[in-house]
């Protein structure tokens, strides 16, 4: 579900995590987009991360923490009603 989600946002990709509880997703796409759009200032990870913590309140981690700079991490071991709703919200900012 949290993969397929993802895979249908515009400008991210993301593989099926293995045996793990996070989603590791690409967003190079959306944060070139969302910084060409003047929404983020610096076409960073953590420029993404702020913005979605800032703007619809869903937490992600930076995938520079891990070293991989354009992509962030996303628990999903929460229930599926507040997943769904980080997910519509994160939809909604990188649209």
């Amino acid at each position: 579900f949290v993969v397929r989600r993802f895979n249908e946002m515009p400008g991210l990709k993301c593989i099926k995590a293995g045996g793990a509880f996070y989603a590791f997703p690409d967003a190079r796409e959306a944060i070139a987009n969302l910084h060409k759009a003047g929404k983020i200032a610096e076409s960073t990870d953590m420029a993404l991360s702020e913005y979605l913590l800032e703007n619809v309140g869903v937490a992600v981690v930076p995938g520079s923490a891990f070293g991989a700079e354009g992509y962030f991490r996303i628990s999903f071991a929460t229930s599926m009603a507040n997943l769904e709703e980080a997910l519509n919200r994160i939809q909604r900012a990188i649209s």
